[in-house]
C-alpha cells in the first residue's frame, strides 16, 4: 500500500488559488470599481436635483384660507408641494431668507440647501389657534414658574433663563425681553444637545382671527430679535387679505 508521502506529486504541487479564480476576482473588483465611479459621476450630475427636490421657484400667488383668515402666499414661499394650491387648509408651512424675506429661487438655492452653512432661513407655520395664550402671554403664568430665578442679562435687551431640570423644557433656554408688559419670548434648544452644534429657537404669536404663527430661526439671529419679530409679524399680517369675524350658528326658534 502506498504511504501518504507517495501520493501523486502533481496533485501535491497544485496552487492553493487557481489562476482562473484570480482572474474572476480581478474581474469582480474591476466591476465594483467601475460601478463606484459611475455612482460618483451620477451623484455629481444628479445631486443638485436630489437636493432641490420639493422646492419651487414659481412665484405664483396662492389664495389659502385657514379658519377665518384668507391669505395670499407665493408658491416659492411654501415648503411642501402638497400645500401649493388654492382653497381651505388646516395649516401652511413657509420658509424665507432673512433679512430680505425672499422665497426660494435658483439664485439663492444654495442658501436654502444650507450648502454654505447659512443660518439665515426662517421657518413659519400658520395654523388655527389651539392654545388660548401665545408665548408672550404664557411667560408670567407658565414659564416664569419653570425657569431658574436668576437669569443672565444680555447686551441685546434680552434676559436668558435656564429651565429647571425637572421641567418638561429641561435642556432649553428662555429668552425674554426685559421691562415690558408684553415681552418678546423665545425658547432655544441647548446646541450641545444637537448634531452639528445647531442653534434653533422658536416663538409663537397670535395674529389675524384665531390664527397662530409659530416661527423657527437660528439662535445666531437673536441679536436681531426686535427687527426679526417686527418683520415676520408684518409679513404675515400683510399676507392676510381678509380676516372674517368668527362664524356664529343660527339658532332656530
Amino acid at each position: 500500500m502506498a504511504s501518504p508521502q507517495s501520493a501523486n506529486p502533481a496533485t501535491d504541487s497544485r496552487p492553493l488559488i487557481s489562476q482562473a479564480f484570480i482572474w474572476k476576482t480581478a474581474a469582480v473588483a474591476a466591476s465594483l470599481m467601475l460601478l463606484t465611479a459611475l455612482l460618483n459621476i451620477a451623484g455629481h450630475w444628479y445631486g443638485d436635483t436630489i437636493v432641490t427636490s420639493g422646492f419651487s421657484s414659481d412665484p405664483t400667488i396662492r389664495t389659502i384660507t385657514i379658519g377665518d383668515n384668507t391669505l395670499r402666499i407665493a408658491d416659492n414661499m411654501l415648503r411642501f408641494e402638497e400645500q401649493r394650491s388654492d382653497g381651505d387648509a388646516n395649516r401652511v408651512d413657509l420658509y424665507m431668507l432673512w433679512p430680505s424675506l425672499e422665497g426660494y429661487s435658483e439664485e439663492n438655492k444654495d442658501l436654502f440647501n444650507g450648502i454654505d452653512g447659512s443660518q439665515d432661513i426662517v421657518f413659519i407655520t400658520l395654523s388655527r389657534q389651539e392654545m388660548p395664550l401665545d408665548m408672550s402671554e404664557r411667560f408670567a403664568p407658565v414659564y416664569s414658574r419653570l425657569v431658574e430665578r436668576r437669569g443672565q442679562t444680555l447686551d441685546n435687551g434680552l434676559t436668558r433663563f435656564a429651565f429647571d431640570k425637572s421641567s418638561r423644557y429641561a435642556g432649553e433656554y428662555l429668552y425674554v425681553e426685559t421691562n415690558t408688559a408684553h415681552p418678546f419670548v423665545a425658547r432655544c434648544i441647548d446646541p450641545s444637545d444637537l448634531p452639528g452644534e445647531s442653534r434653533t429657537c422658536m416663538r409663537d404669536v397670535h395674529t389675524g382671527k384665531g390664527l397662530s404663527m409659530m416661527y423657527r430661526f437660528s439662535e445666531d439671529l437673536l441679536p436681531q430679535w426686535k427687527a426679526l419679530d417686527q418683520a415676520i409679524n408684518f409679513y404675515v399680517s400683510s399676507a392676510i387679505v381678509t380676516a372674517r369675524a368668527p362664524r356664529t350658528q343660527r339658532l332656530t326658534p
